[in-house]
């Protein structure tokens, strides 16, 4: 039913698209490290998309204690300025700064391949006689996802995380010190143990698994290659056992870094609800005492459910972060030391 409206949105979306100021391409220095490919022309554009993110997350972290004293306070004000906070707030972040981020994003991955594909166009014809086109497909491919899943990464999972647990520290020390400070101590640990194992693992495996893309990659072509020249079956066959092989050790290495991340979850969710019970029975003592009210401590652990949910994926946060920083590391590398130019090209004098 909606499959002929497909090619209008299709000229809506690029009509749109086409009104983003683009920024001329900058040139990347691939001897240089890979951060310092971000600050790149009109970098400034990120300090707004982080400001638009944290007041975001801070407002959404503070949502449900809003409520709670607006109706502890029979407020219907209160309830409009939240709702019309939230809606300004969306639209900024929606409407502005996504339109900023996208930019910078595009011009920045526009950036760093056309670089790298000058460069590579520019070297001596020597130095393309012993590299392997599958390699290279493989991680300028790759790059193109990890330049922007960094940016992603940061916006909508580490700062969600980190914002929300400072709102519930901060919310339930505001009540009373000690259940700050047992918040604090629980969401500590779960993020160091989530995170240092996490990175652990990635910085173990990630440069190994590299490899083996690379090589997958590398295989893949040499096979398809085969189909535009005529070869002996034998040659075939040894194409496409070399690509098995290579395949089954990849899957290997991969299997066994996921069942290690499953198990480090399964004590993560304990460590959590242990925290979860902690706070639960401080809170419930208070109450009991009556030294607390209801509706506040129903607040309170409402806020602190809302917001400490996330920490449940900041491992795997961490290990995507790591790994696309070891891809990016890897890319630079690899072009900074691809070979030499020594005459020129490319309507160079």
């Amino acid at each position: 039913m909606l499959k002929p409206l497909q090619p209008s949105y299709f000229k809506l979306a690029k009509k749109l698209g086409d009104t983003l100021p683009y920024e001329n391409l900058s040139t990347i220095d691939f001897s240089k490290p890979w951060y310092r490919a971000y600050f790149i022309s009109g970098w400034w554009r990120l300090g707004i998309v982080f400001l638009s993110a944290v007041s975001g997350w801070t407002f959404i972290a503070l949502t449900p204690f809003l409520f709670t004293y607006s109706f502890i306070n029979l407020r219907f004000d209160w309830i409009v300025y939240i709702f019309i906070t939230r809606i300004v707030l969306l639209i900024f972040s929606r409407f502005y700064a996504r339109a900023m981020e996208l930019n910078y994003i595009t011009n920045l991955q526009n950036s760093i391949y056309f670089s790298s594909i000058s460069w590579l166009m520019s070297v001596d014809p020597i130095y393309h006689t012993y590299r392997e086109t599958g390699v290279i497909i493989s991680k300028i491919s790759r790059i193109q996802k990890s330049v922007s899943n960094i940016i992603d990464l940061f916006i909508n999972s580490i700062m969600i995380t980190v914002v929300g647990a400072v709102v519930s520290i901060i919310t339930l020390a505001s009540v009373n010190l000690k259940y700050g400070l047992a918040s604090a101590i629980f969401i500590t640990l779960i993020i160091f143990a989530n995170v240092v194992v996490n990175i652990f693992d990635s910085q173990a495996t990630d440069k190994e698994i590299l490899k083996y893309e690379d090589n997958v990659k590398q295989q893949e072509i040499m096979g398809i290659s085969q189909i535009a020249y005529i070869r002996s079956i034998f040659a075939t066959d040894i194409a496409f056992s070399n690509l098995q092989k290579t395949r089954t050790l990849h899957s290997s290495i991969m299997w066994g870094s996921s069942f290690v991340s499953s198990i480090l979850y399964s004590l993560i969710v304990v460590l959590y609800y242990l925290g979860l019970f902690v706070i639960s029975y401080l809170l419930l003592l208070e109450v009991q005492n009556g030294s607390l009210d209801v509706a506040i401590s129903l607040g309170l652990i409402t806020t602190y459910l809302y917001n400490t949910g996330s920490l449940f994926g900041i491992g795997s946060t961490a290990k995507k972060l790591t790994q696309d920083i070891i891809y990016l590391d890897d890319f630079f590398k690899f072009v900074d030391g691809y070979g030499k130019q020594t005459y020129p090209v490319l309507g160079e004098e």
